[in-house]
């Protein structure tokens, strides 16, 4: 009789220890396979390549496709009257942008919240808002908002870095947007943090 119980104990232990292992190393694989899965296709069935890049010597990475180049300060600073941003990609065609840049704003992980909600806000007076949301990627709050005004389609995220706001951003002309949907979605879940 207590041999029985003895084995059942052991045999409960096993399961759930099967069961833990089975949950961790799953994790690990869905990982591996997001971070393995480089090319996406388009809305028309083109096949894109990506690659992952990152600034700064950076402990978050995106996939941008290997196709784009990466602008000049110059054409950064008449494009986007702005040459403090870190990186653009773009298409051949400038119809399609990804733009990676840690700005000098002080914010927290726990703040990404708040933060989301006043960019919302801000957004709903001058664009047409889609949606937002907060996921977690890797121990980050990371803020997803997606809006468009008459020419594009903007969706950007909003996480920490070292103390830092840091923004992706995917903008494409409403012309194409239908297209490159697919490769948008595939780019904006591809951030990980090392």
């Amino acid at each position: 009789m207590k041999k029985d119980k003895s084995t059942f104990i052991i045999l409960i232990l096993l399961a759930v220890i099967a069961l833990i292992g089975y949950f961790f190393l799953g994790r690990t694989s869905d990982k591996s396979d997001k971070l393995k899965q480089l090319i996406v296709t388009t809305e028309s069935g083109q096949k894109i390549q990506t690659e992952y890049s990152t600034i700064k010597k950076g402990k978050f990475f995106i996939k941008v496709p290997t196709q784009f180049v990466e602008m000049s300060k110059e054409d950064m600073q008449a494009i986007y009257q702005d040459d403090t941003l870190d990186k653009v990609y773009t298409s051949e065609d400038k119809l399609v942008n990804i733009i990676m840049n840690v700005t000098d704003k002080d914010i927290k992980d726990e703040d990404i919240s708040s933060f989301r909600a006043e960019e919302v806000n801000n957004i709903e007076k001058s664009y047409s808002f889609n949606k937002s949301e907060i996921r977690e990627i890797d121990n980050h709050n990371v803020a997803s908002i997606e809006y468009q005004d008459d020419t594009n389609y903007y969706h950007r995220l909003y996480f920490t870095y070292e103390g830092k706001l840091a923004i992706v951003s995917f903008i494409c002309s409403l012309d194409i947007i239908n297209e490159w949907h697919p490769v948008d979605t595939f780019i904006m879940d591809s951030l990980y943090f090392d």
